[in-house]
C-alpha cells in the first residue's frame, strides 16, 4: 500500500512539474501575464524577433526588451511595465539619438543583467518569440 501511495504521489508530482514548467506556459504567440501595452507594442513592430521579460532586484518591477535579430545585442529597445521606452546600450558602439541626454537608457552589464533606473534587471523569461 505504502509502494502504491508513493508511486502516485510521485506521479501526481511529476504530472504537476510538466503541467507548471514555464516553457508550458510560453507556448504560443505570447507569454502569460504581460502588460497589454506590450503585446500591443509587439503587434505594431514586425521587425520584433524575440522580446525578454526582466525583474528588478526585489521582483517588484519588470522591464521588456526587444531583440530585432536573433544574432543583434545592439540597438535593443525597452520598455518598462507602463510602456516607457527606453534604449538599451550594450557597449561603446551603441548607435545613440542625436540628443542622446534626452532619452531614457537601460545598461546591458557584462553579466547579462540591465541596469535601468537605479536598479539592476535580472533576465526572466521570454514572453515572445517570431515564429
Amino acid at each position: 500500500m505504502k509502494k502504491m501511495m508513493l508511486s502516485l504521489s510521485a506521479a501526481a508530482l511529476l504530472l504537476c512539474l510538466i503541467n507548471c514548467s514555464p516553457e508550458e506556459k510560453n507556448k504560443g504567440r505570447f507569454a502569460r501575464n504581460i502588460p497589454i501595452c506590450i503585446k500591443q507594442k509587439i503587434e505594431k513592430d514586425y521587425s520584433v524577433w524575440r522580446a525578454d521579460e526582466y525583474c528588478s532586484t526585489d521582483d517588484t518591477e519588470k522591464i521588456y526588451v526587444f531583440l530585432n535579430h536573433p544574432s543583434v545585442t545592439l540597438n535593443m529597445i525597452g520598455y518598462d511595465e507602463n510602456c516607457n521606452l527606453f534604449l538599451v546600450e550594450a557597449g561603446e558602439n551603441t548607435w545613440k539619438p542625436l540628443n542622446p541626454d534626452e532619452w531614457l537608457w537601460g545598461y546591458l552589464l557584462s553579466d547579462g543583467t540591465i541596469e535601468y533606473k537605479e536598479d539592476i534587471y535580472h533576465f526572466k523569461r521570454i514572453v515572445f518569440t517570431q515564429k
